[in-house]
């Protein structure tokens, strides 16, 4: 039976990636002055009823000159356009949406599964991740199609191991946390006169904390490794992270990511996949966090996929 794998744009999966990969994605929309506009790249063209599209470029141009953009889950009829399409090349799909933390995509993805043309064909996955840990989920779910295991199965790995992953960030600026709720608004007046830095962590729930403050961007990294390894210690029992995968994602500074690459090859020499992921983040994430965000992650490897 084959098996097909659909995705949303918080995996940090593009459209023109997800074409390569064989995966199909669910477009985000943004919300800008009361006008919705469409996550895409240059040389795609808005669709019908959407003013124009939000690039990476664009969104952060856009906060710099502090104009407020939120985040708009995406819209039932992409979600079924999206399982319509490739329910035309598979038999069944597993659809892994993003967290249920950050919206509630998720559990409207279920109720739309239920409908009578998708009933037993699609196969939502709660497994509470976003960016690199959500593109590791479906890359893994195509793996275990691959083998042959039943949507079932698959669904019930991927839920199984969805707290397995661990994601630290920190950010440019104090703004958007700000505006999130994550921090006051004392505290981000403060922060922001003595150029404290924030750590965040995206843990077991799916959601965005800010966990420690750094007072540099050296000392931000130093506390993201000692996170990281903390939590491979105390929660993945792998200190070592021999049985790990590991990435990093940034917003708009590809070159500090590289360097956290770079350190995270030093760190983990015995790690069981040799290649570390470099992603964009996805426009979701940046628009809580604001430019100058980047972060590393790790995660543990699921052990049918070996």
């Amino acid at each position: 039976m084959q098996i097909g794998v659909t995705t949303d744009a918080a995996s940090d999966i593009t459209k023109a990636e997800g074409e390569k990969l064989g995966v199909y994605v669910v477009p985000m929309y943004f919300d800008l002055d009361s006008e919705s506009y469409m996550e895409g790249d240059h040389d795609e063209a808005p669709r019908d009823g959407i003013p124009g599209l939000l690039t990476r470029e664009k969104l952060f141009d856009l906060q710099r000159q502090d104009r407020n953009v939120t985040t708009s889950q995406p819209r039932p009829e992409d979600v079924m356009q999206t399982w319509r399409r490739a329910l035309g090349e598979y038999e069944e799909i597993i659809h892994i949406p993003m967290t249920e933390g950050l919206s509630g995509s998720a559990q409207e993805a279920v109720m739309l599964s239920h409908e009578d043309e998708f009933e037993g064909r699609v196969h939502v996955v709660c497994n509470k991740r976003v960016s690199v840990t959500q593109r590791r989920a479906v890359a893994d779910a195509q793996i275990l199609a691959g083998k042959g295991y039943r949507a079932e199965e698959i669904c019930r790995i991927l839920e199984r191991d969805a707290e397995k992953n661990s994601i630290y960030l920190t950010t440019g600026t104090l703004k958007y946390l700000k505006k999130g709720g994550r921090i006051t608004p004392a505290a981000a007046a403060i922060g922001s006169i003595l150029h404290i830095q924030p750590i965040l962590s995206i843990q077991k729930g799916g959601r965005v904390d800010a966990v420690k403050l750094a007072r540099t961007p050296r000392q931000g990294r130093e506390i993201m490794f000692r996170e990281l390894k903390k939590d491979l210690t105390e929660r993945f029992h792998d200190p070592e992270g021999r049985n790990c995968r590991f990435a990093t994602a940034y917003s708009d500074d590809r070159a500090m990511s590289e360097e956290m690459a770079s350190e995270l090859d030093a760190a983990f020499p015995n790690r069981y996949d040799r290649e570390i992921v470099i992603s964009p983040l996805n426009l979701l994430l940046c628009c809580h966090t604001g430019y100058g965000t980047y972060g590393i992650a790790a995660i543990p490897v699921c052990p049918e996929t070996l």
